[in-house]
């Protein structure tokens, strides 16, 4: 079992691992906590009769503070908090450290604004650093090989996530991190915004979400990271870009309803992509077209 907390204020907690027949204590950890994060650990191994324990945590100096704990199989909290569950690594300021939650399979076709479907044991933000957290979520309670039909938890939800990403990448390899993180965040918007509307601290941008793999298919998403952007790595920022960069008989998805105030005609000019037929499509949002 481990405890961590933010220690800027000066707060110290001690953890104690107890039998519960006679409130002896089986391990502790009683560090002093320096620097801005707090951090104790403690493990027991019962090598005998199965008996009841405990963990006790004890605040011995500083104001009161929200602390986390992870413990391996522990069952139920007698004071679980939902809110702000969601720890280590999800509280990362790496963008590419992507927290998953669980959503059952039986669930997966529900449509944006559905509320309520997230399982029980699915941790949620916001992080002790103040991340939304998770930022997607993945279809739990699947198949597999090894656990047959029996695969559940986040254990299951983020590999099968992780997998469909590595396929995704795999099919669109001119694409870089960003690029993928766009595409993948946004389709789950738009397809799967479960709760509230956005990126929110139960769903993230909604359920995992992409089309089946079809040769030449490209993404347009009109966002400032974007802008500058003239090359395959993310997805295209404009028309003008799209027609120069996609392969003839191309089909563009349009990720969002901006207004492409473009200049020139498609499919005329050398320049702009002459004879290449690319077809563009917005899902479920209209786009404006300035041409």
């Amino acid at each position: 079992c481990y405890l961590s907390w933010n220690n800027s204020a000066g707060t110290n907690f001690d953890l104690y691992i107890v039998r519960t027949s006679d409130n002896a204590i089986l391990a502790s950890s009683t560090n002093t906590g320096t620097g801005v994060a707090g951090y104790e650990y403690a493990e027991w191994t019962n090598n005998g009769a199965s008996i009841g324990v405990y963990f006790r945590i004890v605040r011995i100096s500083g104001p009161a503070t929200t602390f986390e704990m992870f413990t391996h199989s522990a069952g139920e909290y007698q004071h679980a908090t939902a809110a702000g569950s969601n720890t280590s690594p999800s509280n990362t300021t790496d963008l590419n450290v992507i927290s998953v939650g669980a959503v059952s399979h039986t669930d997966w076709g529900q449509l944006s604004g559905v509320t309520g479907i997230i399982v029980d044991y699915s941790s949620q933000g916001p992080t002790n650093s103040g991340n939304i957290a998770p930022k997607i979520c993945g279809p739990t309670n699947t198949y597999s090989w090894i656990y047959g039909t029996g695969f559940s938890g986040t254990s299951c939800s983020t590999p099968n996530v992780a997998g469909a990403i590595i396929s995704f990448w795999s099919a669109n390899s001119t694409l870089d991190a960003t690029g993928v993180r766009q595409v993948v965040f946004r389709m789950a918007q738009l397809y799967r915004d479960w709760g509230a509307a956005g990126n929110d601290n139960v769903y993230g941008y909604g359920g995992f979400y992409l089309y089946s793999w079809a040769s030449n298919l490209r993404y347009l998403f009109r966002t400032s990271n974007n802008a500058l952007i003239t090359n395959a790595s993310r997805p295209y920022y404009s028309m003008n870009v799209a027609q120069n960069l996609a392969p003839s008989n191309t089909t563009v998805i349009i990720l969002n309803g901006g207004v492409y105030a473009e200049t020139g005609l498609y499919g005329g000019t050398a320049a702009l992509g002459l004879g290449k037929k690319i077809l563009y499509r917005a899902p479920f949002v209209t786009a404006s077209f300035g041409l």
